[in-house]
């Protein structure tokens, strides 16, 4: 194909793109404007007959393929360096993203069964319209909601990290804590593909072994891989990444701008390509029409490809779509219902358990280094010497305490062992927001005993975790 053929080739798809795709829709109105512009090209650079052809038929039949409209999640990783270029990457290949970034986030926060979860970690929201970062937000938006306002094609899934804690809760037997985990990864992925979707989840990066051990990551891995794939792809992070900072002294998870950028070239590259944009772009449909053909030389290739790069990215003003409003703090704080409501059943209300107890054991306190979110709940457990309001059996009782707040110890922590106190308390599992907060439990395993936490009153709920060093 001539250099003048391809020119018009470009400027089919210049002007298809801004043209085509309408407010998301296909918009035929505008070919007889493409048809004068492309003809305009071709007289100018001589281009005629085979040329203008071709032109003509990829104007008609190859209009840009793939999936093009993303939605984009994350957590901590992607507040970041990691978060920004991937993000930019994909903008950058001619999607439409809509990036919605919640520190601290897990399935707990995006799954609309379990009820309206805040964040003062970070919050990062952009579209092609506006884009807005708090570090506080009342209300961190479901998937269901976000599949709605927005439609996507794709959705890509940074996450995994903190549900670590899923796999090693001492509340459930092992194959109760894999069996969590599946249904979590189950529940998203039903989501998405629901409309019609496809889902990308992007796993972890590799932590540094003392921090999760080489066994607990590689049980994660397998697990989002095997779940996850069934409704799309999975990115497999461990293979291309390796923590080297030393641990403690850093959090053991969170990687430098260097390192993480790195890894969004990777993922970008790859997300990209599933998405069709690659195999499925007008490039590749005029290369397949010059099969047969002498074809170009390399340096003519080489020019194809510099001319591709340096056609300008869509502006935020030619999206496709209107982009809509961002959720914010404000927004209606019922949580969504219809059939997603009903799994898991609801808790039950229960009145809190008040009991007097007198401490026994305490899960060692970690260095203040070792807390990811500056906030550590730490498992304490208790002999129970009477029940004083509600029903309780066991002899025993284990409390969440938050032993680590905004990066301090709490006075919890100087209580010594036979220590006496009376306690309301309630089951921990009534409260979702607490499972980002990092657990210490290294008592000895005891699955017929939940777990409850000191009852909290709107005045005392400990705050949602800030990462350290912020």
């Amino acid at each position: 194909m001539t250099f003048a053929s391809r020119l018009a080739v470009e400027t089919t798809g210049a002007v298809q793109a801004a043209c085509f795709h309408l407010n998301g829709r296909p918009h035929f109105i505008s070919f007889t404007y493409m048809t004068t512009a492309i003809r305009a090209f071709a007289f100018l650079f001589g281009c005629r007959g085979p040329g203008l052809a071709a032109a003509l038929w990829l104007l008609l039949l190859a209009p840009a393929s793939g999936m093009t409209r993303v939605l984009y999640l994350g957590d901590s990783f992607s507040k970041g360096a990691f978060g920004r270029n991937l993000d930019a990457q994909l903008r950058s290949a001619g999607m439409e993203v809509y990036t919605s970034v919640t520190g601290g986030a897990s399935a707990y926060d995006w799954l609309p069964e379990f009820g309206v979860t805040s964040t003062n970690i970070g919050y990062w929201e952009k579209t092609p319209k506006q884009e807005f970062r708090v570090t506080y937000l009342e209300r961190v938006p479901k998937i269901d909601e976000m599949m709605e306002r927005w439609k996507p094609e794709m959705v890509v899934i940074q996450g995994g990290t903190n549900m670590y804690s899923v796999l090693t809760s001492k509340s459930r037997p092992k194959e109760e804590n894999i069996a969590e985990l599946e249904r979590l990864l189950n529940r998203i992925g039903q989501i998405v593909t629901a409309s019609g979707a496809k889902l990308y989840w992007i796993t972890p990066a590799s932590a540094h072994p003392e921090r999760f051990s080489a066994e607990l990551q590689e049980e994660m891995r397998t697990i989002l891989t095997r779940t996850a794939s069934r409704y799309g792809r999975t990115f497999d992070s461990y293979a291309v990444t390796r923590f080297t900072d030393p641990y403690p002294g850093t959090d053991g998870i969170h990687y430098g701008p260097n390192e993480a950028t790195a890894w969004s070239r990777l993922v970008a590259r790859d997300v990209i390509t599933y998405s069709g944009r690659v195999p499925g772009s007008r490039r590749a449909v005029a290369e397949r029409a010059e099969a047969g053909r002498a074809g170009g030389s390399a340096k003519g290739r080489g020019f194809w490809d510099i001319f591709r790069r340096k056609r300008p990215a869509r502006s935020a003003g030619e999206a496709v779509a209107d982009a809509p409003s961002g959720l914010r703090s404000t927004d209606n704080q019922t949580p969504p219902g219809g059939a997603t409501a009903s799994w898991p059943p609801p808790l039950p209300a229960e009145d809190p358990l008040e009991v007097e107890v007198t401490l026994k054991q305490k899960s060692a306190i970690p260095n203040l280094a070792e807390v990811t979110y500056r906030s550590a709940l730490g498992i304490f457990e208790y002999e129970v010497v009477a029940v004083n309001r509600g029903t309780y059996e066991p002899r025993t009782i284990r409390i969440a305490h938050l032993v680590v707040m905004n990066n301090q110890y709490t006075a919890i922590n100087e209580r010594p062992l036979g220590y006496a106190m009376t306690l309301q308390v309630e089951r921990l599992s009534r409260y979702p927001n607490l499972e980002k907060i990092q657990t210490v439990d290294d008592l000895e395993a005891a699955y017929d005993l939940p777990v409850f936490v000191p009852k909290l009153s709107p005045v005392d709920r400990p705050p949602q975790p800030t990462p350290a060093g912020q």
